[in-house]
């Protein structure tokens, strides 16, 4: 079953929830300074912006069909090995139904 995510608060006319579970959240590191050799060889090619977004829809427990009021919140951290940016995101999941 596809998990929709939603910023908003409340569902769009037509939609009814009929189940709400409790808040969860996720956490993604991505490395935003210059990548070597080395790391582009073994680099999966994907985008790990989508990645977050699906480690999100894919945390939502069984019999959620959407997340709603999805929030994103972001900061940035420099090491040695280079500066990353983290990637936090919050949302509630519910089951949602349209309206007949």
């Amino acid at each position: 079953m596809q998990t929709h995510l939603y910023t908003l608060q409340t569902l769009p006319e037509g939609f009814k929830c009929t189940r709400i579970f409790p808040m969860i959240q996720i956490v993604r590191q991505i490395k935003i300074s210059h990548i070597g050799l080395l790391e582009r060889l073994t680099s999966s090619g994907t985008d790990p912006y989508q990645e977050a977004r699906d480690a999100l829809a894919g945390s939502a427990p069984e019999g959620a069909n959407a997340i709603i009021g999805v929030q994103l919140s972001t900061s940035t951290q420099h090491f040695n090995n280079g500066t990353f940016l983290y990637l936090f995101y919050i949302g509630t999941p519910v089951t949602i139904e349209e309206l007949a």
